[in-house]
């Protein structure tokens, strides 16, 4: 575990102290390098999604051995969270020079499919059935703190790929809304309601994330990749702003009429 923690911090390291362009000169070993990454995302996030679920398993046991197992997985739980924050920062400097890295690599780089497996990897962690693997709902913490500067990088991981992620981050929204307006039809028992809440309360910061940034006083603004694919929506000739006031006040009146009109683009829905 120390040995893999270490070589996270290796990664960020040399892709923060070194221009990435100084890293051609490894020439075949630059993709071997950079493809760790993902796949210790992976690893990690494992290993979280087992510490939470070791932690909350042995929640109220108060003797000292428990205790002190339980500080144990605690302690290990931070350090996969503080890995996976070195792998984030190390991917997004990818990113920020991807249009370099595919020159270097030829066609072996696909930074969409490489950056939704990262992503995916979290979300398999932090969501229940279907769209994750989580089976014990998480002791209450303030996930918007924890997990902040995670969330924040597969926020702008996001806005790398916004016309194909955003549509995968809508339809999470829309069947885990579906699905509570479907259980509200029939028996529905405690526990899968805690359950549902807590994916909504995940795929809400997600979205979040996904749709904002903060700016440098700390204001929540429109990620900039937002902001020009709404200038090039104004800007077509077949766009009919009608149809989103009426789908909103639909949204209001009828909230349990979950519908997908296709004239509605997917920051709206």
């Amino acid at each position: 575990m120390p040995e893999i923690y270490n070589y996270c911090l290796i990664i960020v390291n040399v892709l923060s102290n070194h221009s990435i362009y100084s890293l051609a000169h490894a020439e075949a070993s630059f993709p071997t390098f950079i493809s760790f990454i993902p796949i210790l995302m992976k690893t990690f996030a494992a290993k979280l999604l087992d510490s939470k679920q070791r932690n909350e398993n042995e929640d109220g046991n108060e003797t000292a051995t428990n205790e002190a197992q339980s500080g144990t997985v605690t302690s290990q739980k931070w350090a996969y969270i503080s890995a996976i924050q070195y792998l984030l920062k190390g991917w997004s400097i990818v990113l920020q020079n991807a249009q370099f890295v595919k020159e270097l690599t030829g066609r072996w780089f696909e930074g969409y499919k490489m950056t939704m497996s990262i992503i995916s990897s979290f979300m398999h962690a932090i969501f229940s059935v279907p769209f994750g693997e989580r089976e014990e709902i998480s002791v209450p913490l303030p996930d918007r703190e924890i997990f902040k500067e995670i969330l924040v990088k597969i926020g702008l991981f996001s806005s790398y790929f916004f016309g194909r992620t955003l549509p995968k981050i809508f339809t999470i929204l829309a069947e885990t809304v579906e699905e509570f307006l479907s259980t509200m039809e029939t028996h529905v028992t405690v526990e899968d309601l805690n359950m549902w809440r807590e994916n909504m309360h995940w795929i809400l910061l997600i979205v979040g994330h996904s749709l904002v940034e903060e700016d440098d006083n700390h204001n929540c603004i429109f990620q900039n990749s937002i902001l020009n694919y709404y200038e090039n929506v104004v800007t077509r000739e077949d766009n009919d702003f009608s149809t989103y006031a009426s789908y909103i006040k639909a949204c209001i009146d009828e909230p349990q009429d979950l519908t997908d009109p296709s004239d509605v683009d997917l920051v709206i829905k």
